[in-house]
């Protein structure tokens, strides 16, 4: 498997790329103040150049690469209430190419640049371009828990063809590797660009809940290094849980071979509501706090908007 990054400007919007504007899955102003609140908001990103992988069958075998070299990006904050609506979210930025998540807020730095004192100023945002980076896009507390489940081996062939094959292999990992609170909740399973494409047994999912109680980025990534000391959460990569990491989102591209995945690549499984664990039981397991980026006393963007005179 050979993978590489591709310069943005050899690799056009493919020619079937459907048109999703991001202003159709955003919401008013007062319900995302309201989300803000209760950090239920994703932060999204639109490049100009597309942010995939493309996997390509020649010569007998499938060489992959990674497009994600754009250095300027529009940021939009999006309000979600339940896991029905983040569904529709990933389901619409699976549609366009140049759309993809960071989980950290605009930083106060960024705030201050662009003079925003109201979460209605913040919105704007999506109009200025700004660089991906620690300094623009900050720590965050937030009840949007992401795993990037990066090639578990099931140990059995996974029907990509089939959502009830899928359901059942996700739910076999979260018994065997996450604690007993995953166990009886609910959450979305999001397949990843590389799912099917190297091993019809290996899991490559995204798995999104929505925490009872929010948590900075950094406690998740402290909170999975102690599982993984324990032998548990194996596979989940923690890249995910810096502030100005991409999470892909849309679709992959596939040239002289079909995309191996004919089912559903978003499905809402409903077992028993939100997450109810709290990562602040690791603060006392004295894991190192992580290089994820300053942890706020105050819990949520709503803070920084109020620190301004």
């Amino acid at each position: 498997m050979d993978a590489y990054v591709q310069k943005p400007e050899e690799f056009p919007l493919s020619a079937n790329q459907k048109s999703v504007d991001i202003r159709k899955i955003t919401c008013p102003l007062e319900a995302l103040e309201r989300a803000i609140e209760r950090s239920r908001v994703l932060t999204i990103v639109r490049a100009h150049s597309p942010l995939l992988k493309e996997h390509k069958f020649e010569s007998d075998e499938i060489n992959s690469k990674v497009y994600a070299n754009a250095t300027k990006f529009n940021i939009n904050l999006i309000a979600l209430d339940s896991l029905g609506d983040l569904r529709t979210i990933l389901e619409c930025l699976s549609e366009n190419e140049t759309l993809a998540i960071a989980q950290g807020y605009p930083s106060d730095k960024l705030l201050h640049h662009f003079n925003i004192k109201s979460v209605d100023q913040l919105v704007k945002l999506e109009e200025k371009s700004v660089s991906r980076n620690q300094e623009n896009i900050g720590e965050a507390s937030t009840a949007i828990l992401i795993l990037d489940i990066d090639g578990y081996d099931c140990g059995e062939e996974i029907a990509f063809d089939d959502d009830s094959s899928i359901t059942r292999v996700v739910k076999l990992f979260i018994q065997s590797q996450l604690p007993e609170e995953f166990h009886s909740c609910s959450y979305i399973i999001k397949l990843s660009q590389s799912a099917g494409v190297k091993s019809s047994t290996l899991l490559c999912v995204h798995l999104f809940f929505i925490l009872k109680k929010p948590a900075t980025l950094a406690m998740m990534s402290d909170g999975f290094k102690y599982l993984q000391s324990q032998k548990l959460a194996q596979n989940v990569d923690l890249a995910i849980y810096r502030p100005a990491q991409l999470i892909f989102t849309s679709k992959p591209r596939f040239i002289g071979m079909r995309d191996p995945v004919m089912c559903d690549r978003v499905i809402l499984v409903e077992n028993g509501g939100e997450l109810k664990f709290d990562f602040t039981r690791y603060e006392q397991q004295g894991v190192s706090q992580s290089s994820t980026g300053a942890t706020l006393n105050q819990e949520d963007i709503s803070w920084r908007l109020s620190a301004f005179p």
